[in-house]
């Protein structure tokens, strides 16, 4: 059972001109998302250089597609900027949108 690693990025300015006064403000409901559909956690984050981060582990690879789409689904309800990339660094740095 391999863990993955997502990384879901925010440019701050972009994220502040949508509404959004802090990166909790985001990270909260996909860390509720992810565990209330047992798929996974979020890690931890931080901030700096004009960007948010939100470090996520997905339980399981075979749940990767499943996880994706509820994490990205949890984004759009929430209306994030269009900038926001999900990133997954292994097997190969692959960024995904959050709006298809």
């Amino acid at each position: 059972m391999a863990t993955v690693f997502l990384e879901i990025v925010l440019d701050t300015s972009d994220a502040a001109e949508a509404g959004f006064e802090a990166r909790d403000e985001i990270e909260d409901p996909v860390a509720d998302a992810l565990e209330e559909h047992e798929l996974g956690e979020v890690t931890g984050g931080g901030g700096g250089m004009g960007y948010w981060n939100i470090d996520v582990e997905i339980a399981d690879e075979s749940q990767f597609d499943e996880a994706i789409r509820l994490v990205r689904n949890t984004l759009a309800a929430l209306k994030v900027p269009g900038s926001t990339r999900i990133v997954r660094y292994k097997p190969a740095k692959t960024a995904y949108n959050v709006y298809h």
